[in-house]
């Protein structure tokens, strides 16, 4: 038994030689493969704004009155200056009324707080229900271990028992053969003690065969004994296999229970990161988002309930007093400014919808700038043009602009706050699809995106990405869905 044990150490050894060979031939491909590798540099999506802006072609033209419109219709609550006065640009000229306005703010601000504590609800339940969902999944797993190592171990039990019944086997073996011998020894005895009798032999000589018979009988049946012991250990042995048998095939059912349901929380797992809480998330941001537009809206109201000067200069008349009723767009309040300089441009409707009064415009001549306050958007679309009127009055220094000379009006005409945006480089289109690459342990996979405005720099994602997604920045025609990269420069991206 020894010498067939030790036989086997050279074995092992080679073999082991030969892995750690292997092994060394394996890292060192490993090396030249990460080598090959694609480098790319990453970054994570980042919440910021995006204002977009367009130019318009504008006429300039001095205005001796501006006149001051209300955007919206309501009760005078208050009247801050009276025919004569000298206001600075900015002043505060009347007050509306804004209870109601304030009522619903605070009505929209408890729809906002409710839509977020609501979010906040359903991610901490889908965050408990994945945290159920890892747990099973590392259940499963460790259902699989254990039977691997009871496995394991009834395996050694079952090598044990194979490695008793030869050496018992051996051992009866060798028995059986002694006995044979003493079986042959027992008749020459009984032989010799016949002969002797017959021979008329002394009976001190007979004595001593008879104990020799005797001894010989005695030796056979304690081997005999012992051969039976042997069988019944060789006994013991079957029943102790075919028990662990047994045990082994009810392991390996429940190995195969416990690699089915391993599998099924794994894809349970996938199918809750790939779908339920992507979905959750983005129908949550949706209704917050529709609940800050509505709180944005109101407080856009709110501001307009507080009307000043677009321009510095002397009130020429006052149409308002306090507790009277305004309409939205009526002139009620001209401010006289000789030196006003008033740039008239047209825009679309969009366009009309985004703007508002009090907004600042860069007004452009020959390479110079200047800054400008619109104070009056057409509320009707011109039969002329097709397009709302809108004029801006010029701020600060205007001594280098001619009237009836046209200029470059710039304006913000669509913007996105506290959005989530990417650099626009890292936005591809093809066949009507918008999509990005990402890196996820060390593979590129392409996310299809939904995108809203943009600028220069960034793009507004509405759906698509989550702020720990690296985002690939370097274009290379290598890139496609399932390639291995290597990052070099994550751009303060997450690891």
């Amino acid at each position: 038994m020894r010498l067939r044990r030790l036989m086997i150490c050279p074995v092992v050894v080679l073999a082991l030689g030969l892995c750690v060979t292997g092994c060394q031939k394996s890292e060192e491909a490993g090396k030249q493969q990460e080598e090959q590798l694609l480098a790319v540099s990453v970054t994570n999506p980042v919440s910021g704004n995006i204002a977009v802006s367009t130019e318009f072609s504008g006429t300039l033209e001095y205005a001796d009155e501006i006149s001051v419109h209300p955007k919206l219709s309501g009760e005078v609550t208050e009247v801050c200056f009276k025919e004569g006065d000298f206001v600075n640009a900015g002043d505060l000229l009347f007050t509306l009324d804004d209870e109601s306005i304030q009522m619903q703010l605070k009505n929209a601000q408890a729809v906002y707080d409710t839509a977020k504590v609501g979010a906040e609800n359903q991610l901490g339940a889908l965050q408990m229900n994945r945290d159920t969902a890892v747990n099973s999944l590392m259940t499963a797993q460790e259902g699989i271990g254990q039977t691997e190592n009871t496995y394991g171990y009834y395996q050694q039990q079952y090598g044990d028992l194979e490695e008793n019944r030869q050496d018992i086997e051996e051992d009866k073996d060798d028995l059986k053969h002694d006995k044979k011998k003493a079986r042959k020894k027992l008749d020459k005895a009984k032989k010799a003690l016949k002969e002797a009798k017959e021979s008329g032999a002394s009976a001190t000589e007979i004595a001593e065969l008879e104990k020799a018979v005797s001894t010989l009988k005695t030796s056979i049946s304690s081997m005999e004994s012992g051969i039976d012991g042997y069988d019944d250990a060789l006994d013991k042995i079957d029943s102790s296999e075919d028990t662990l048998n047994y045990q082994m095939r009810n392991l390996g059912y429940s190995y195969e229970q416990a690699k089915r349901g391993a599998a099924l929380a794994q894809e349970n797992l996938n199918y809750f990161d790939l779908y339920t809480l992507p979905g959750t998330i983005k129908s949550t941001d949706a209704a917050m988002k529709q609940a800050q537009v509505g709180v944005d809206s109101i407080k856009l109201q709110l501001d307009y309930t507080k009307v000043t000067a677009p321009v510095s200069g002397y009130i020429k008349s006052v149409d308002v007093e306090k507790y009277d009723m305004v309409q939205a767009g009526s002139p009620v309040i001209v401010i006289a400014d000789d030196n006003a300089v008033v740039a008239t441009f047209n825009v679309p409707e969009s366009a009309s919808r985004m703007m508002k009064t009090g907004q600042l415009v860069t007004i452009d001549r020959n390479g110079n700038e200047y800054r400008a306050v619109i104070t009056e958007i057409e509320d009707e679309v011109s039969e002329d043009t097709g397009l709302f009127e809108v004029k801006a009055v010029v701020q600060g220094s205007k001594d280098e602009l001619t009237t009836g000379t046209s200029v470059k009006v710039t304006a913000v005409t669509n913007h996105a706050d506290n959005v989530v945006t990417i650099p626009v480089d890292c936005v591809y289109y093809s066949g009507g699809e918008t999509f990005t690459y990402v890196v996820e342990n060390g593979t590129v996979r392409k996310v299809y995106l939904t995108t809203g405005i943009y600028d220069s720099e960034n793009i507004e994602i509405i759906d698509g990405l989550t702020p720990d997604m690296q985002i690939v920045t370097v274009w290379s025609s290598d890139l496609r869905d399932g390639l291995p990269v290597k990052v070099i420069d994550n751009g303060g991206a997450a690891d």
